[in-house]
């Protein structure tokens, strides 16, 4: 087991007061042209990932952890997860080898472009889903194809496309937006961060990976971005507690202040005592990630563990603020279903939460119950 560590990053925590500070006044989930200007370029979140050889700041997860979790508290709609964390974690570690990587991650790093990773959104590390084409070589490379359930894909423009030939050879392939590929919308549970289907028709790319470095690289994409994942559901339960708090303090029903109910303020205080438990295991997620010490199967384990404890608690805290709303968060103009839309559809972003306690029976060695169904 790793050795955990539950400090926050300064330089992460000051970013992310930059974070929130500058989207203070936007609506939770508020479509915003300007926001990955502003956040991913001005305030270098879209290079946290990137090296300062390359335009980036050069950080780690635990300033990326940062960052989801004040997009997450302000229910900020942005490239981030898609972009910022999953394509770039891809490039970077296919980057000492190909420098067709590197010119991408230059052009990510300012937020002048986005990139996603087009495979189906509940696709989890360690399972990619090859788009089939006749042959994979560096020359003049056309694809076509159909991918369902593309996170990110909406406003992208660069499309990484995982390609795998008939003798098994396998690839990355970078497709411009324009070049052949069709994106069409999908309704989704989440309408602020909807899945896409990428239709390819002889689309031109260029390859940035080649071989089992390919895999690998798509492996730590995800893997980085089930940590991130969990960082934004944090900074939803941040927000969650606070609007509870706050209603309870100010709200009378009956002749009485809400928070006079001992029911209603033991339901906040097991939302604190879950928040705190759900931050704990997303830093040390965080840690384990930045550690290059690490071993893979440690890697593996932290985000799993990440991905287990916050997603289920996620979701119930948003509940739970549901019901210490009572009627007035079923509106429409609350701001509560937006996150609690949020935490559940990423509940089964990237693996659901069923595969992620498998994965962590498999790495720490514990028996599955007959079926394997469930742990």
């Amino acid at each position: 087991m790793s050795t955990w560590s539950l400090i926050e990053s300064e330089d992460g925590t000051a970013l992310a007061d930059q974070v929130r500070a500058l989207t203070g006044g936007w609506q939770p989930g508020e479509l915003r042209g300007e926001a990955w200007r502003r956040i991913g370029g001005d305030l270098g979140v879209a290079g946290l990932l990137i090296s300062a050889a390359d335009g980036g700041a050069g950080a780690g997860m635990s300033e990326v952890v940062a960052s989801a979790q004040a997009l997450g508290r302000g229910g900020v709609v942005t490239p981030f997860l898609s972009s910022a964390v999953t394509a770039t974690t891809i490039l970077v570690a296919l980057g000492a080898d190909r420098e067709e990587a590197r010119a991408l991650l230059r052009e990510l790093a300012d937020a002048d472009a986005t990139a996603c990773l087009v495979v189906p959104a509940t696709t989890p590390a360690g399972r990619t889903p090859w788009l089939a084409v006749e042959k994979v070589d560096d020359a003049g490379l056309r694809i076509s194809g159909t991918v369902f359930g593309v996170l990110g894909a909406e406003h992208a423009d660069l499309l990484l496309v995982p390609i795998q030939d008939r003798a098994g050879r396998t690839a990355l392939v970078a497709v411009n937006r324009g070049s052949g590929a069709v994106v069409a919308v999908e309704t989704s549970l989440d309408e602020s961060n909807p899945v896409s289907v990428v239709t390819l028709d002889d689309a031109s790319g260029v390859m940035v990976g080649l071989g089992p470095e390919v895999e690998v690289a798509v492996q730590r994409g995800l893997r980085a971005a089930t940590v991130a994942i969990a960082g934004e559901l944090v900074g939803a339960m941040e927000w969650a507690l606070e609007a509870s708090t706050s209603h309870l303090a100010t709200r009378r029903q009956f002749g009485r202040q809400l928070g006079s109910y001992q029911s209603l303020r033991h339901l906040a205080a097991r939302m604190w005592i879950d928040l705190q438990q759900a931050r704990a295991v997303t830093l040390n997620a965080a840690s384990v990630l930045d550690d290059p010490t690490q071993p893979e199967d440690e890697r593996d384990l932290a985000a799993s563990l990440a991905a287990v404890h916050v997603r289920s608690l996620a979701v119930e805290c948003l509940e739970t603020t549901l019901q210490v709303h009572g009627g007035i968060a079923f509106t429409w103009e609350h701001p509560l279903h937006r996150y609690l839309k949020r935490a559940v559809s990423l509940s089964v972003v990237h693996g659901t939460t069923d595969h992620h306690r498998r994965q962590v029976a498999r790495l720490v060695d514990l028996p599955l119950p007959v079926g394997g169904a469930h742990v």
